[in-house]
C-alpha cells in the first residue's frame, strides 16, 4: 500500500497516485435508522443501479487476516490527523491501546466490505459533496477516524488534506503529550477529494481557544437561514477551510452533520436541539445529520462530569444511562427531516475511555471510530455504494 506524503507542519496531502489503483483495506457498519438514509440530490448513481452492475465487477478478494488488518489500521501516529491526547499507545497505555484497536479488528469485515469489495474508491464519497461535521472534540474524534481511515485505505481519491495545527495546545496532563504542532491540536481541517467530493471539520463550542469558535454556530446559522434562506460559514472559520463549493451551504450540494456535545448545560442543549429539529424544517436548509453524544463514565450518579469535583477513581465501566443521548432522541430521534442519528452505544464501553482524569474521550483507534465507519457507510450509499446491513 502506497502512504501519501505529508508535511510536517500543515499536514497537506498530494496525491500523485494512479486514480485507477485499486483500494486496500476493508468496511461498514450498524447504522441506526439506516432505510431512512435519503438520497442527495448530488449523488448521480442509485443503489439499484449500483448493483444490478456488479456482475460485471472484478472478484471479490477475501477478507485480509486480522493479523495483516491489524497492521494497517493507523496506530501510534501512522495518520497524519492523529492527536498525542487520544493515542493511548503513544502515552503508553499499551493494553488499553491494543484492546480499542481490537474493536476495529472485530470488524473487519465492515471494512472489507467498504474500502475493499468493491472496485471504485470513488464511490465511497458522494461527488461534488460538501460534508460538514460540527459539533466539539467529541465530533472531532470521529472526523479524525474518517481521515485516518480514508487516508490509509483510500488514498488514491485524496486531492488535497489540511490540519491547521497550533503551536502551542494545552496537555491537561497527559503523559508524552506533543504541545503544540503536528499531532498536538487543531481547531479545523479539511479534505478535498478528486471528485469534488469535501470532508471538512469545523468547531461549534469546547474550543481551548474562544478565537477558535463561534459562541453559538447553530443560532446564528438557523437565523440566517430564516431571513436570507442562506447558510454561511463565519469569516473566522470560513477563511481556514479550503472549500471549492462556495460560501454558503444550501439542500443541493451540502450535508452538515452536528453534535451538540458536552458543554452546553443540559437547559441549552435541549433548547439547541429544538433549535436544530427546527433549522431541519427550513426549504433552503442543507441535509442535517446527527452524531449523538457519546456517553461519558465518571464516577458521579450517572457518569457525567460535574465541575469542581476531582476524580480520583478512573472511569467507571458501565453507566446505566446517559442523560444527553435521552433527551437528544426525545427532541431529534424519528425526526423524518433528519435522515440519519447515529449513537455511540457506549453505556458500557467505560475501560476505552483515555482516563486520567479524562472519562470524555475515547483513546484512538477505537470507540469513536467505529462511528466514523458507520458515517462512511452511509456516505458510500449515497454515492451509490452497496453494503449489507450484517454487523
Amino acid at each position: 500500500m502506497q502512504r501519501l506524503p505529508w508535511s510536517s507542519q500543515n499536514i497537506t496531502i498530494t496525491s500523485n497516485s494512479n486514480d485507477t489503483e485499486r483500494r486496500q483495506g476493508t468496511p461498514s457498519l450498524l447504522l441506526v435508522d439506516d432505510n431512512q438514509t435519503k438520497q442527495h440530490p448530488s449523488s448521480t448513481t442509485s443503489p439499484s443501479s449500483s448493483s444490478s452492475s456488479s456482475s460485471s465487477s472484478p472478484a471479490e478478494e477475501p477478507m485480509m487476516s486480522a493479523e495483516e488488518f491489524r497492521s494497517l489500521i493507523y496506530y501510534n501516529f501512522s495518520c497524519p490527523f492523529e492527536w498525542s491526547k487520544y493515542s493511548c499507545v503513544h502515552q503508553g497505555q499499551t493494553e488499553k491501546a491494543a484492546a480499542s484497536r481490537e474493536l476495529l479488528v472485530e470488524h473487519r469485515h465492515l471494512f472489507h466490505e467498504l474500502f475493499f469489495a468493491h472496485s471504485s474508491p470513488f464511490t465511497i464519497l458522494p461527488p461534488n459533496t460538501r460534508i460538514t461535521l460540527t459539533g466539539d472534540s467529541i465530533v472531532r474524534q470521529v472526523f479524525i477516524g474518517m481521515a485516518c481511515f480514508l487516508t490509509t485505505f483510500a488514498n488514491t481519491i485524496i486531492q488535497h488534506a489540511h490540519a491547521q495545527w497550533h503551536p502551542t495546545w494545552p496537555c491537561h496532563g497527559t503523559q508524552h503529550c506533543v504541545h503544540g504542532g503536528v499531532h498536538s491540536g487543531f481547531p479545523v481541517a479539511s479534505m478535498l477529494f478528486k471528485n469534488g467530493a469535501e470532508l471538512h471539520f469545523v468547531p461549534h463550542h469546547g474550543c481551548t481557544r474562544p478565537q477558535d469558535q463561534e459562541p453559538d454556530m447553530y443560532a446564528r446559522m438557523y437565523q440566517e437561514l430564516t431571513t436570507t434562506n442562506n447558510i454561511s460559514f463565519s469569516p473566522k472559520v470560513g477563511s481556514a477551510l479550503p472549500t471549492r463549493l462556495g460560501p454558503f451551504l444550501s439542500s443541493s450540494k451540502d450535508i452538515v452533520v452536528s453534535n451538540i456535545g458536552l458543554h452546553f448545560p443540559p437547559d441549552q442543549a435541549k433548547a439547541t436541539a429544538q433549535l436544530l429539529a427546527n433549522w431541519t424544517a427550513q426549504p433552503f436548509a442543507p441535509q442535517l445529520w446527527y452524531v449523538a453524544t457519546p456517553t461519558q463514565h465518571f464516577h458521579t450518579s450517572n457518569g457525567q462530569f460535574v465541575p469542581g469535583q476531582k476524580d480520583d477513581h478512573g472511569c467507571r465501566d458501565a453507566v446505566p444511562k446517559n442523560p444527553r443521548l435521552e433527551m437528544e432522541r426525545k427532541v431529534l430521534l424519528g425526526n423524518t427531516n433528519i435522515p440519519l442519528f447515529l449513537e455511540f452505544e457506549d453505556l458500557e464501553w467505560g475501560w476505552f475511555h483515555v482516563g486520567n482524569g479524562d472519562c470524555s474521550h475515547y483513546c484512538q483507534p477505537g470507540v469513536p471510530d467505529l462511528v466514523a465507519l458507520r458515517l462512511l457507510r452511509a456516505l458510500a450509499g449515497l454515492a451509490g455504494e452497496t453494503v449489507s446491513d450484517s454487523s
